[in-house]
């Protein structure tokens, strides 16, 4: 409902209802939205690339450690 997606922005995030979102343009600045499949690959490979044991993700946390 419009009212959940409303409190669901009060903890910062961004939610999919167009009327909402035009309601908190100033705490919510215009993003380019873009699905994973478009960039990324399908999701399989998505998977393998980035959460498997020693993908990107892995990578990106260790590093964050350092």
């Amino acid at each position: 409902s419009p009212q959940a997606q409303t409190i669901i922005t009060d903890y910062y995030y961004r939610v999919n209802n167009p009327e909402v979102m035009d309601k908190l343009k100033d705490k919510f600045p215009q993003t380019e939205l873009f699905r994973v499949e478009d960039k990324f690959g399908s999701w399989p490979e998505v998977m393998k690339t980035h959460f498997t044991s020693g993908g990107e993700l892995d990578k990106l946390l260790a590093a964050g450690r350092n």
